[in-house]
């Protein structure tokens, strides 16, 4: 719980212009809750994902975001183009929506999408965007 109090912090502290929505993790809620109780904007909600249909979309969206980027660590380059051409035509226009949507996100901030991981996990997006 320690390691992720600061990402919320980073972020809040990052774009404190924008209202910020968190599905609600109770440990997390108070430390953080507590950290800016003094803050005379605050910028950011922790909200029950069971009712709050926006949380259970970033949800699903986050374990997508997982899930992809575990292929991308552990599946080696050669196989990439096999693997994405025996995709179907519907799996590839998702994937490319999953693409389109990523990068409105980094037009409408560039500072929005953080990603850590090796060179090659680049190399191997670039190969799949050039394949669908």
């Amino acid at each position: 719980i320690d390691q992720m109090n600061q990402y919320y912090k980073i972020r809040i502290d990052t774009f404190p212009k924008a209202q910020q929505y968190y599905d609600n993790e109770e440990e997390v809620a108070a430390v953080i809750n507590k950290h800016w109780k003094m803050r005379p904007n605050k910028n950011y909600e922790f909200l029950d994902s069971d009712s709050d249909i926006m949380v259970q979309l970033s949800d699903v969206l986050i374990g997508f975001v997982r899930v992809f980027h575990e292929f991308l660590l552990e599946t080696p380059f050669n196989q990439i183009e096999n693997i994405i051409n025996d995709m179907t035509a519907h799996q590839k226009e998702c994937l490319g929506y999953y693409f389109d949507i990523e990068n409105y996100s980094n037009q409408e901030c560039m500072y929005f999408l953080n990603y850590i991981g090796p060179i090659s996990t680049n190399d191997k997006v670039l190969k799949i965007k050039s394949l669908l």
